[in-house]
């Protein structure tokens, strides 16, 4: 048995749950079991035998239904390819024949040609390959997916029979292997855009400037040895470093408030004692800038409750629309929409509480920004309202925390809930935005896709989701100011304030 790749997962989004009948495909699969609890022993004889008994068309079918999910379901498909570069055709083309080229592969080998051909797709609309290590803190943690994340059905797929015997014998190799090999086999696995932008240019976010260029030294002369332990520098580095940065720019004047990740729930008490000190020591200052630039997501409601509300003085309502593929997957979480108000993460819900064909909403609505080849794919959407209240505080004399001019700071970095608060911002107009074109990673609630024969999991988001104007979050949201030639965002929001 091979080992794995410590591929991250980030579990961002909050959906609604329904019971629905899905579709079948016709593959020949695994023989699925009720969902009683079974023993190691168990688990590890039926993973022998079914692993014995796998040849090469169980991998071809399994492929062929990742490919149907992603056409039926995934109505990022093609954004995918003109907003990321990603070619799902060709990617499953190019993986057939890798699995036609090697008439001995095992179940192991094709888990890594899962890895390596759809590698271009991981974290567009939150694509994932579900690793061991992360079914292993599933398994220890199945609040790590509440059901206000996936539905029933999605979650259940973590603890099918086939699923549990492909995870659950490989658990132990994941929870025992160095950290080195775990970084040396994700990085044989990542596009060269990955490499650069999750360990290069995030090493030069974090002020790791001398780390970012050995790497990139290392990375062209092939010198992977040294990579790895590059990598491992620059992840300690991150982790060593506050996730809120608080500081006075000019004193009196400007003040600048970084986040670098929405998540760490337990601390965040003492990141709101943090940030609302802050706010008091700067309430008469003319500008706060808010640098996004490093955070890549987490729980919406962090920059909800601690960044947005307490710094407006009413109601701020973000309009938008979300479009969708009707297959199985994305069924589940619809259905809903006909029967009551539906809410995919908190704050934002479906205005008119009902999908309507796409003709009829490109009919009734102007969308300027809208790509029309999308269409195709599209077949069903609704329009969406984010609503964020006022947070009044005593200590803020019941008026916005800082009187002043907000601006955010913004780069490719920027996924998921990060990707959310600089679009909510920018349609708002609670900050002006300057940096580059954020990231993306945001295309709906989430669900979980167990294949049929191997028992290999992967999870995606279901819908499309756009701004007013019809342009897609997944393919970022526009700054009001790029950065200057030879600028980074801070020094370019700099050069304006003092030009101003």
């Amino acid at each position: 048995m091979k080992k794995w790749a410590l591929i991250a997962i980030a579990v961002l989004f909050l959906a609604a749950c329904g019971d629905v009948e899905v579709e079948s495909y016709e593959v020949e699969i695994y023989e699925e079991e009720s969902q009683e609890e079974i023993s190691y022993e168990e688990i590890s004889q039926k993973v022998e035998s079914q692993e014995e008994s796998f040849g090469i068309q169980h991998f071809l079918d399994d492929l062929d239904y990742i490919l149907h999910v992603l056409e039926t379901n995934f109505a990022l498909f093609d954004v995918a390819y003109w907003a990321r570069g990603a070619d799902i055709s060709a990617i499953g083309e190019n993986a057939r024949q890798t699995i036609l080229d090697d008439p001995y592969m095992d179940v192991d080998g094709f888990y890594n040609v899962f890895l390596q051909h759809f590698a271009p797709l991981l974290n567009i609309g939150h694509l994932n390959i579900i690793d061991p290590a992360a079914h292993l803190r599933f398994h220890n943690n199945p609040r790590i997916y509440p059901h206000s994340v996936l539905t029933e059905a999605a979650s259940a797929r973590l603890r099918y029979p086939h699923v549990m015997a492909f995870y659950e014998p490989r658990h132990h190799i994941a929870a025992n292997t160095a950290i080195e090999e775990i970084v040396a086999h994700q990085l044989g696995f990542m596009t060269e855009r990955q490499i650069q932008m999750f360990f290069v240019d995030r090493a030069v976010l974090y002020g790791e400037e001398q780390l970012a260029e050995d790497l990139a030294r290392a990375l062209a002369d092939s010198n992977y040895d040294e990579a790895v332990g590059l990598i491992i520098a620059i992840m300690r580095a991150i982790n060593n470093t506050p996730n809120v940065v608080t500081e006075i720019i000019e004193e009196g004047r400007i003040a600048r408030l970084a986040v670098s990740s929405f998540m760490l729930h337990e601390q965040w008490p003492y990141f709101e004692q943090q940030i609302f000190g802050f706010y008091d020591e700067i309430r008469d200052f003319d500008h706060l800038i808010i640098d996004m630039r490093r955070n890549t997501g987490g729980d919406m409601q962090f920059f909800y409750n601690k960044i947005m509300a307490p710094n407006i003085a009413e109601t701020h309502t973000g309009e938008g629309f979300a479009f969708l593929k009707m297959g199985d997957y994305a069924a589940e979480h619809t259905t809903n929409l006909y029967r009551r108000e539906f809410t995919w993460r908190v704050g934002i819900r479906s205005d008119d509480r009902q999908v309507s064909p796409i003709a009829q909403m490109l009919e009734e609505f102007d969308l300027p920004e809208f790509r029309q080849e999308d269409t195709e794919r599209l077949e069903y959407g609704f329009r969406t309202v984010t609503i964020v209240r006022a947070r009044p505080m005593a200590r803020f004399d019941n008026q916005p925390a800082f009187g002043g001019k907000i601006w955010m700071l913004t780069g490719e970095m920027m996924g998921s809930s990060a990707q959310i608060s600089a679009w909510l911002s920018k349609d708002t107009g609670f900050a002006t935005l300057v940096g580059d074109i954020t990231g993306g990673v945001c295309g709906g609630p989430l669900t979980m896709v167990a294949l049929p024969n191997t028992g290999i999991l992967f999870q995606m988001d279901v819908f499309y989701v756009t701004d007013r104007y019809g342009r897609p979050l997944e393919a970022g949201t526009v700054p009001h100011y790029f950065n200057r030639e030879g600028m980074d965002a801070l020094e370019t929001v700099l050069s304006i304030i003092n030009y101003q």
